[in-house]
């Protein structure tokens, strides 16, 4: 019984603490709020002075300012909606690149896998799926300290004291901490970490018929992020033995482009190096890779969407059109809503264009007076077109027959970050021959 007084003493404190923790949080939220809404009044001074005051101060107050920016649409003062838009850009950038760097974790004590898995999502953010699993495993408790490691990092220390792997499943974009099984899933050779990107070398064979050593490596990016493709040339590459024998790129003019899929995390990507010509046990190896990332996650909103024909809501790098709405009242009483929205980013060129189906799998949904949110059950239609960017119809069913209040919310990435390098560097990696 006293053991059970002091859990429920300390949930109880714990409980406490949070709810103190999240009223401190809603009044910083309010203050941050009254303060931004006091400094948007002061764009519209007379004095010029007051004006570039205002505005400096809502730049350094950063990327939190940002949902305390009213939707420039609503923003009647043409010389403030001027300013407003120029600062949104500015702080979407900071936010965008900001979103890239690598996310931290710190943990001292003793866990269960289970209690670690849930401090690594709420101090990074990422999704971790335990299938495969077993209760008891999840249960084990062990002694870990861990100080300012990146995500990468933690999670790989963990796996590796549960005996486990971490890996994302063909095109998915949950990572699973999953238990190592001989015949299927193994270590990988060897593990590199470049801000908040994991590079794996999954083998590293020499084929004496070829007098080279293939490398066969994965790319994978934290589970928040949302990589679209990479690229790399395999000039960027260099490789030596020991004994320093340089290994030149069996292909020294190929470049590459690999996509990851429409909600994929991970990407594979092999190398070959010519010139071993006699057994290797360890060679170092350096390179990067390019990646293109969708940054700056951002809902736009359609108000009153029956009458919003025509209308476009630009955010950052990307922009949003109400193409057509069209709404069919059903025999059973309800409402069968079409919309056609058109979706143009800013980013331009060749990959980018040959790699954005991933456009079709924002996420979309439909807000009701309430705030409920009706999710899109899927079936749209797409096409290209190249004054409107991509065009998709999204169908809903089942609708109240009274829209009138309902809003379209289109969920994106406003900004597209190219040529992101993830740097690579292996020492000592195993060679088998």
């Amino acid at each position: 019984m006293r053991i059970r007084a002091i859990l429920l003493t300390l949930s109880l404190a714990a409980l406490a603490g949070i709810c103190a923790e999240s009223r401190a949080d809603e009044r910083s939220a309010g203050d941050l709020d009254g303060k931004v809404s006091a400094l948007i009044e002061q764009l519209d001074a007379n004095r010029l002075s007051v004006r570039r005051d205002a505005e400096r101060q809502l730049l350094k107050l950063g990327p939190a300012a940002l949902r305390h920016f009213p939707p420039p649409e609503l923003v009647s003062r043409p010389g403030v909606r001027q300013t407003l838009n120029r600062l949104r850009l500015q702080l979407e950038q900071q936010q965008a690149r900001s979103s890239i760097q690598p996310s931290h974790v710190i943990l001292n004590g003793r866990f269960s896998l289970r209690e670690l898995i849930a401090a690594v999502e709420e101090q990074t953010g990422n999704r971790l799926n335990v299938v495969g699993l077993s209760d008891s495993q999840q249960n084990r408790e062990i002694d870990i300290t861990l100080k300012e490691a990146t995500f990468w990092q933690a999670v790989d220390t963990i796996a590796r004291r549960f005996d486990s792997v971490c890996r994302f499943p063909d095109g998915s974009s949950s990572l699973r901490i999953e238990p190592i099984d001989e015949s299927k899933l193994r270590r990988p050779v060897a593990v590199a970490y470049s801000g908040p990107f994991r590079v794996t070398v999954q083998s590293a064979r020499r084929r004496r018929e070829f007098n080279d050593v293939r490398l066969m490596m994965e790319v994978s990016v934290e589970p928040r992020l949302r990589p679209l493709f990479l690229s790399y040339a395999a000039a960027d590459w260099t490789a030596a033995t020991p004994n320093s024998q340089q290994l030149a790129s069996a292909n020294p003019g190929a470049q590459w482009e690999l996509s990851f899929g429409d909600r994929g995390r991970s990407s594979a990507l092999n190398l070959d190096l010519a010139g071993a010509d006699e057994p290797l046990q360890t060679m170092s190896v350096r390179g990067k890779v390019n990646m293109v990332i969708a940054a700056g996650t951002e809902p736009i909103r359609f108000s009153d969407i029956l009458d919003a024909e025509g209308t476009a809501r630009r955010r950052g790098g990307v922009t949003v059109t109400l193409q057509d709405v069209d709404s069919s009242p059903t025999k059973s009483g309800e409402n069968d809503l079409r919309i056609r929205a058109a979706v143009e980013y800013d980013a331009q060129g060749p990959a980018f264009e040959s790699h954005r189906t991933w456009i079709y799998h924002n996420d979309v949904f439909l807000e009701s007076p309430d705030g409920k949110r009706i999710n899109f059950g899927g079936g749209q239609r797409t096409s290209f077109s190249r004054t409107a960017g991509v065009l998709i119809e999204y169908p809903f069913q089942g609708l109240p027959s009274d829209l009138k209040d309902y809003r379209f919310v289109y969920v994106a990435p406003t900004m597209i970050l190219d040529k992101v390098p993830v740097n690579i560097e292996f020492e000592d990696l195993p060679v088998q021959n």
